[in-house]
């Protein structure tokens, strides 16, 4: 069974131009991390490993208290992904930020 762990989130580009973005964390549709409060530049470490069977979609969203959450950007994995530590982009509307994250083999054992 395929696992994806992600490893840290980093703020290049805040959304919001006064204050923190606060930012969460949804797979396949449920909140797993945040929300957290992000300055430009500051980076967290989630550590964080999700088993899934066939694909896995990751949401990354920032927190408005006026309007509903903006979705800065969605990761969509399949099993068939290639295996390995990597990072990707997130970066809709003003946000710029950047996760690293790492798919792993879990082989069942007959």
């Amino acid at each position: 069974m395929p696992a994806l762990r992600i490893i840290w989130l980093k703020c290049v580009k805040k959304d919001d131009s006064i204050g923190k973005d606060s930012i969460r964390i949804r797979i396949d549709g449920d909140i797993r991390w945040g929300p957290e409060d992000f300055s430009k530049g500051q980076q967290r470490e989630i550590g964080s490993t999700h088993h899934f069977d066939t694909n896995v979609v990751v949401d990354i969203e920032e927190l408005d208290v006026l309007s509903t959450a903006d979705k800065i950007g969605t990761l969509k994995l399949t099993k068939n992904s290639p295996k390995g530590e990597r990072t990707q982009r997130f970066n809709k509307f003003d946000a710029d930020y950047r996760m690293r994250f790492e798919l792993l083999q879990w082989l069942d054992k007959v």
